[in-house]
Formats: structure tokens, C-alpha cells, sequence
């Protein structure tokens, strides 16, 4: 008996740092899960979702595409997901901008142009019959960024348009169940819970293809 005795007190022994361990870590977890409810917490009402439809391509429009994206200029807030002619589904949004709506530059009067004489291939973005306050108010990033790469004044020459990375997304790192993950100890990929990431936002994911892409083939 005092044999068994002593082999438990050396079992209780041997396992108490390991249930040290375990309990700091639950502990720790709570305290981080808390935490980053606290914070989504606060983020409510300063989160802003903005959605834009492309328009079809022709290439889409000759293979008989046909968009299942609906929105009524009067909602500026609202779409309407329509599959088919008996299914139809809102979507909110703080805005809403349809395919007629352009972005940057063009959306703020930036023409398209092709250049002239031996360039005649080439293709230009005039800003320069904009007020230069407007430039510098509502564009200041491009305006920068043509004078450094291009040597550009944009309030007296237009911009050449070259090809180019479009832009990069994302960056929160996720697992594919798109639950977001850190670098604990020896793990890099240390889920943290509750928190997840998808789309734009995730280090690797699609956008929503719904909205990107909003079309149906036969």
C-alpha cells in the first residue's frame, strides 16, 4: 500500500507544472478573448462597408451574360441580388456604387486619352483642365506619386499610364476556415478565437465573388 502510496505522489507531483501550464494558458486565453471582444466592442458604429458592381465586359455580353446585381439609384444604400426572375435578396451597405459609377481619379473628372504623333499607342490621363485645388484636395496621392515616378506636374501635363501591380490586399493572416492566426510560442499558426477574416481583408482569400463578378452564363 505504501508502495501505490508513493506512486501517486509522484504522478501528483509530475503532472502539477504541466497543470500549472494548462491553467495559465486557459487563463491567458481568457483574458485575449476578452480583450478582443472589448475591441470589436468599441468598433461598433465606426465600421463602414462599401460595395461596387463592375459593369459586364463585352466579352461577357457576347457569351450571353446577364447580371444578377439590381440597383435603383434612389437607394444609394441597397442592392438587390436577383438569380432568377422568382428569387431576389437585399443586401445593405453604408453606399453602394453601380457599374456606371468610375473610381479615382476618373471619378473625379480625369479623362482617358490617346496620345498623338509617334506615341499614338500610348494612353494618357489629363487632369490638368482641373482646378488645381481640387487636385490638391481630392487627389494629392496621384499627384505625388505621377511627379515622383513620372516627372509629371499634373496641373500642366497629363500622366502616362503604364502597367503596373493594381494594388495589394489584405494581410490579416487566416487558416482556410478563415479564422485568424498569430505566432505563439513555437506556433505560427496559433488561432485566435472568436476572430476571423475573409475576402479583401485576408492574407488569402477571394473577394466576394458575388459582387466582383456579378453575372450568371448560361
Amino acid at each position: 500500500m505504501e508502495r501505490y502510496k508513493k506512486q501517486v505522489v509522484k504522478c501528483s507531483e509530475e503532472c502539477e507544472p504541466r497543470y500549472n501550464g494548462l491553467k495559465k494558458k486557459y487563463t491567458d486565453e481568457c483574458a485575449e478573448r476578452r480583450r478582443l471582444y472589448n475591441e470589436l466592442i468599441e468598433l461598433r458604429g465606426n465600421i463602414r462597408v462599401f460595395c461596387r458592381c463592375r459593369p459586364l465586359s463585352s466579352d461577357e455580353v457576347n457569351h450571353g451574360c446577364l447580371s444578377v446585381v439590381e440597383i435603383d439609384p434612389s437607394h444609394e444604400t441597397e442592392l438587390q441580388f436577383v438569380p432568377s426572375e422568382k428569387e431576389r435578396k437585399p443586401f445593405k451597405f453604408d453606399h453602394v456604387s453601380g457599374p456606371e459609377d468610375d473610381q479615382g481619379s476618373r471619378g473625379e473628372g480625369g479623362i482617358l486619352r490617346n496620345s498623338e504623333g509617334p506615341l499614338k499607342d500610348h494612353i494618357y490621363l489629363h487632369q490638368n483642365h482641373l482646378p488645381p485645388e481640387v487636385l490638391k484636395e481630392r487627389l494629392p496621392g496621384i499627384s505625388e506619386t505621377a511627379a515622383i515616378f513620372a516627372g509629371v506636374d499634373v496641373t500642366k501635363e497629363p500622366i502616362p499610364v503604364l502597367p503596373t501591380v493594381h494594388y495589394n490586399m489584405g494581410g490579416i493572416p487566416t487558416n482556410y476556415h478563415k479564422e485568424v492566426v498569430d505566432i505563439k510560442g513555437d506556433n505560427p499558426d496559433a488561432v485566435i478565437p472568436g476572430l476571423m477574416a475573409a475576402g479583401e481583408a485576408a492574407c488569402a482569400a477571394p473577394r466576394w465573388w458575388m459582387i466582383d463578378r456579378p453575372v450568371v452564363c448560361d
